[in-house]
């Protein structure tokens, strides 16, 4: 949805973003599935990605907004720093979602989120010759 909004408003994001966006989401979706089913709490699935999912969306609203305000009001770095911060609060976030899912600690649950990103970015990293090839 906010990746839908991004494309139609900001000049910088374009369709191939918003298929990144899609690809690197259902990576995290099924990278959380596979840890659900490894914990044996399949049952709670659709409640963890939807909680995730719903984050998701707030903190991509968040990013966007604060892309669309503080570019007008702050410096290129100053606005890189709060979308990295934004980012990373969103994994503590997952990971809580993750670590309550399966029932363990806290950080166990951070360690998970944290790897599922460290993933992302490697999907990321692998496809963005493609899009940049598409280009």
């Amino acid at each position: 949805m906010v990746g839908v909004i991004g494309a139609s408003i900001v000049d910088t994001y374009d369709g191939q973003a918003l298929i990144m966006d899609l690809v690197l989401t259902a990576v995290g979706f099924m990278l959380y599935a596979i840890v659900l089913k490894v914990f044996d709490k399949s049952e709670r699935l659709m409640q963890a990605l939807t909680a995730i999912l719903g984050c998701g969306a707030i903190f991509g609203a968040a990013l966007f907004a604060g892309r669309f305000v503080l570019t007008q009001l702050l410096s290129v770095s100053e606005t890189a720093m709060y979308s990295e911060i934004i980012l990373l609060w969103s994994i503590l976030i997952e990971g809580h979602i993750i670590a309550r899912t399966i029932e363990r600690l806290w950080f166990f649950g951070i360690l998970v989120a944290l790897a599922v990103f460290i993933i992302q970015l490697q999907v990321f990293a692998y496809f963005k010759p493609v899009l940049v090839a598409a280009i």
